[in-house]
């Protein structure tokens, strides 16, 4: 499949309002009671903390089936994340298209995930911390994943040349065709 195309609805990668001076910085993830950004009607459901210590780590592609489809947004405190979004709304015109955001404290960034997307990254640097909000809570018996390397998806990992070190359960995921004829979409 082609990289995402810009027509991708509400996937959206922006600047979060940072203050800084001699003392440090204070950035804005969320203000003024707003969660717009995260397409939340109201406040998050989760707040995670990821820790990856190693550069070359990769998780997912992974996602959660109805009725626990979730939102996400992520922003990371410190180190460099390569975040891929997958669309896997089964009605969609761009169902199986991905694209890449690069997530780093430098840029103050932040990523909203839509439901509907599949989801996953890749540590570009040792230390990496994010910090994740969910509008949904976790189930266990709704995850669901397509393998990091299936080849319809043809995912650009940015890999300085070794294979990723992953978790069994999620080295362990299908391929997208599998996933379609499974769920259909999310």
């Amino acid at each position: 499949m082609m990289p995402f195309d810009p027509r991708l609805e509400n996937v959206a990668s922006g600047k979060v309002p940072r203050i800084s001076d001699e003392r440090g910085v204070l950035t804005k993830m969320v203000a003024d009671g707003r969660y717009s950004m995260a397409g939340f009607a109201e406040p998050p459901r989760q707040i995670l903390h990821s820790g990856t210590a190693k550069q070359g780590t990769l998780r997912g592609l992974h996602a959660q089936s109805a009725p626990y489809t979730e939102a996400k947004l992520v922003f990371s405190l410190t180190g460099c994340m390569y975040w891929v979004v997958v669309d896997l709304r089964g009605n969609s015109e761009t169902f199986g298209r991905w694209r890449g955001y690069e997530l780093s404290p430098d840029e103050t960034n932040a990523l909203h995930v839509p439901a509907g997307f599949g989801h996953g990254c890749l540590s570009l640097t040792d230390d990496v911390n994010l910090l994740i909000m969910a509008d949904k809570d976790f189930s266990p018996d709704h995850g669901i994943g397509i393998a990091w390397d299936d080849s319809d998806l043809a995912i650009e990992w940015p890999l300085s040349g070794s294979k990723p070190l992953m978790s069994a359960g999620h080295s362990g995921f299908g391929s997208l065709a599998d996933f379609r004829s499974q769920y259909g979409g999310l």
